[in-house]
């Protein structure tokens, strides 16, 4: 009887220790503030502020998902000990104001502090409007304060 006892207590902590999703502590809902720069090619640098709300949860693929407020952006990240890489080449697209904006990925990383992520990002961006297409790089430093689990 005393094998039997043993795996279970074995199975238990190991599931125990191991269960959950990879960056459970990155889980929640955030406020985000910061600056995006965008620099397109033939004209000059736009700077505009970071609003709105984030969601950071479990990915299918991925350790985590970064999502905005439209879940129309959806980045995946995978951690890296205490840091979550945004994969390269993760792209979002969206349209706002009537002009549409494709952005690629190229680096970013999530790293919690308490309640806190400090976000990064940066890649290629490629706007369309009224038939035309332009294209650059952008960068977003941004802070989420957590709101909820």
């Amino acid at each position: 009887m005393k094998r039997p006892y043993r795996i279970f207590s074995l199975l238990f902590v190991l599931l125990a220790t191991g269960c959950g999703p990879a960056g459970q502590s990155f889980h929640g809902i955030y406020s985000a503030s910061g600056v995006t720069t965008l620099l397109i090619t033939g004209y000059s640098g736009a700077t505009g502020q970071v609003t709105g709300t984030r969601r950071i949860s479990e990915g299918v693929t991925s350790d985590l998902i970064i999502s905005d407020s439209s879940g129309q952006c959806l980045l995946p990240a995978n951690l890296e000990g205490d840091v979550a890489v945004v994969s390269p080449g993760a792209s979002c697209t969206q349209i706002i104001e009537g002009v549409t904006i494709t952005m690629s990925i190229t680096t970013g990383t999530a790293s919690l502090s308490g309640k806190v992520v400090e976000l990064r990002l940066a890649g290629n961006v490629t706007m369309a409007s009224q038939g035309k297409s332009y294209s650059g790089t952008f960068s977003e430093n941004s802070t989420l304060t957590r709101v909820a689990k």
